[in-house]
């Protein structure tokens, strides 16, 4: 009995002090794990815990709320045959109090059917610079600011506001 309690307080002592990074990786688990599955109300589920009501996706020059934000994730998944690869990792993080901010490294890899009937392999990854506010022993990700996109179709760098040009072998 004395061995559990003192296995209580340890694990209590612990959460008290844990820092950011430790606190939302099992969130961030459980969104690669929903990206995976292509499920959208395990994703809704993983993200709507880890943000602020106020919650503002800044990306591509656009703004967006929570709600937008998991309407063009779920197209986005939505169009890949196959995710292939889904990683989070918080790659540097300063608190500072009640807040805090990181800088967040974002992969998602997969293989969807082009509008030439094909499949392809396409990878994003992204590097946020997010900011987080405390909300009683939870930090909640109060914005994320896209800093650094890059994307490759077929291993080739690819920008998806540009049209694709798939090429094919000519016949003779």
């Amino acid at each position: 009995m004395k061995a559990l309690s003192t296995l209580s307080i340890v694990l209590i002592s612990v959460s008290a002090f844990a820092d950011l990074k430790s606190d939302t990786k099992y969130a961030y688990l459980q969104v690669d794990k929903a990206f995976m599955s292509k499920d959208s109300k395990a994703l809704e589920k993983a993200t709507r815990s880890l943000v602020t009501s106020g919650f503002k996706s800044y990306q591509n020059g656009r703004a967006l709320s929570y709600d937008e934000m998991i309407a063009e994730m779920k197209v986005a998944y939505g169009q890949f045959k196959k995710v292939t690869l889904s990683k989070a990792t918080i790659l540097s993080a300063k608190e500072t109090g009640s807040r805090a901010t990181s800088v967040t490294s974002r992969t998602l890899a997969g293989i969807l059917v082009g509008a030439d009937k094909k499949t392809h392999k396409v990878t994003m990854s992204v590097i946020t610079d997010d900011r987080w506010v405390k909300v009683g022993n939870d930090w909640k990700l109060n914005s994320m600011t896209w800093t650094k996109q890059t994307m490759t179709l077929d291993g080739k760098p690819f920008n998806p506001g540009e049209p694709v040009k798939l090429t094919t072998p000519k016949t003779r």
